[in-house]
């Protein structure tokens, strides 16, 4: 019996297409290609996930303009008061309640409210701009913990050491230790609007009836 006989069936060969020049095997029916099949469920760690950077940069910038905003109307706050302090002083308000509180009368009563609400305002508007930040260890973020490094230098090789997702790990811990300064801030300063709202309400007061009197 020959070869020819004995043979089975020449197999059967794969289609091919021809595109761009190239032949490229067709995959099988039902079987999606690898990039088809991965792609719908894939998702990227988030260590790898793009927008993370920007994420925690727009939230580092974002905390810190809120912070130097604390301080502006901390700023403005504390000069308004002391204006006032300044013009009832002048205006001999102080007079009118140093001596035995129940010769005060209803203007010495006022002036007292006033100048003692302003004091308390200003206070509590330098108390917003006083730097709060915690100590540090050695860091890479921070001021405070750049300045931990003895030289230049130790910094510059420990940063270059560092990868891509420490450095963000340790930049969004930043973020937590700001927004937590801002907080507190913000508490001193809705402190300082109160105190100084009702010192301006009793300095127009004591203004109004101070003059009425003087006309009278």
């Amino acid at each position: 019996m020959s070869d020819e006989q004995t043979a089975g069936p020449p197999p059967t060969p794969l289609p091919v297409t021809a595109e761009l020049g190239q032949l490229v095997a067709e995959p099988r029916a039902g079987v999606p290609p690898p990039s088809e099949a991965s792609s719908a469920t894939a998702l990227p760690a988030p260590s790898e996930d793009p927008y993370l950077p920007v994420f925690i940069g727009e939230a580092h910038s974002y905390v810190t303009q809120y912070i130097q905003s604390a301080d502006q109307k901390a700023v403005f706050l504390f000069s308004a008061a002391t204006a006032l302090l300044a013009f009832l002083h002048q205006d001999g308000g102080s007079v009118r309640w140093l001596k035995a509180p129940a010769a005060w009368g209803f203007l010495g009563s006022v002036t007292f409210i006033a100048m003692l609400a302003l004091a308390g305002a200003a206070v509590l508007a330098v108390a917003v701009v006083i730097p709060r930040l915690p100590g540090s260890a050695k860091g890479l973020v921070s001021f405070l913990g750049i300045a931990e490094h003895e030289k230049p230098q130790e910094y510059a090789d420990r940063l270059l050491r560092t990868p891509g997702t420490a450095l963000l790990a340790e930049k969004a811990q930043h973020c937590y230790t700001l927004a937590t300064v801002c907080r507190r801030k913000y508490r001193l300063l809705r402190g300082a609007v109160i105190l100084e709202t009702l010192g301006v309400a009793a300095t127009v007061l004591y203004f109004l009836f101070a003059r009425a009197g003087g006309a009278a």
